[in-house]
């Protein structure tokens, strides 16, 4: 939402006259409409329960003044605590439930080397993952 109102005042310069409420309007009952789903976008009777709760207590929701520009300006996620999802919660205390961090992690370090193992026959020049893409941090090879 943040990026959405960033680049509409960009495009309309001094003509812009999207605020937060438009914006965050337009992220739930105005994609809701536009996608033909009365069901979505909106907390009433037979919608689907999709919610997001927020600590006001976190630094980056301060001051509490205007705490849905707060939201979508500065904290983002950083400030969501729960989240449920057509009335399941997928995340809880800021943790995200539907995921199996240790699995996700050991998924992806095999992926990073499968990849890093194939880089210099995808290479045009053959050059491999180490000077495709060197360590930010080689200590190996830190200078004095």
């Amino acid at each position: 939402m943040r990026t959405a109102e960033l680049v509409a005042r960009a495009a309309a310069g001094a003509r812009h006259r999207g605020d937060t409420s438009r914006v965050f309007h337009a992220a739930t009952i105005g994609a809701a409409r536009v996608l033909g789903r009365e069901d979505l976008g909106r907390l009433a009777p037979g919608a689907r329960a999709d919610l997001v709760c927020c600590t006001l207590d976190h630094p980056a929701m301060q001051p509490a003044r205007d705490p849905l520009r707060n939201l979508i300006h500065v904290a983002a996620e950083r400030a969501v605590r729960d989240v449920w999802v057509d009335g399941q919660q997928v995340v809880e205390a800021g943790r995200v439930l539907t995921i199996d961090w240790p699995l996700a992690a050991r998924t992806l370090a095999a992926e990073q080397q499968r990849i890093a193992a194939r880089a210099s026959s995808l290479d045009p020049q053959g050059s491999d993952a180490d000077t495709l893409m060197p360590l930010s941090l080689d200590l190996g090879s830190a200078r004095q």
